[in-house]
């Protein structure tokens, strides 16, 4: 008696469930697997620049733009021209970029742009767009006005 009691122990396991208990945990452990993998691509695009480097004019506009998440965004006129035949005469260099909601660099490009002041724009360059960091791939994050 005590050996059918052993054996009727041993078989309640999991391995004894069958196919649907390993088919559920299977899915549970992908659905898992899947959700970390985008989880990480995720912050992989928020934090990870692809480059850096630094622009130099006069800011010519910034807006605030979105329709769910708000971004600061902004045109910098490099200040030289630039012959264009498709444009059919003479045009202006705009680089477009985002302020990485930082108080303190909108303070600094609100000032030069009262001023009308030259600044130097430090960046970083993102691998991709995403829609609650801004409009392009360029955040800046320090101003610095120059002569």
């Amino acid at each position: 008696m005590n050996s059918s009691n052993a054996s009727s122990s041993q078989s309640s396991g999991p391995a004894s469930q069958g196919f649907g208990f390993r088919a559920k945990r299977f899915g549970i452990r992908a659905g898992i697997f899947v959700l970390l993998i985008a989880v990480a691509t995720v912050a992989f695009l928020m934090f990870a620049s692809y480059g850096d480097g630094y622009r130099v004019g006069t800011v010519a506009k910034m807006s605030r733009k979105g329709v769910l998440f708000k971004t600061w965004e902004g045109e910098l006129n490099q200040g030289y021209l630039d012959q264009s035949p498709d444009v059919g005469g003479v045009a202006t260099r705009i680089w477009y970029f985002t302020v990485d909601n930082d108080q303190h660099v909108l303070d600094q490009i609100d000032h030069a742009i009262q001023q009308n002041k030259k600044v130097k724009l430090s960046y970083k360059e993102k691998y991709r767009i995403l829609p609650w960091v801004g409009d392009t791939r360029q955040l800046v994050f320090k101003v610095e006005e120059v002569q």
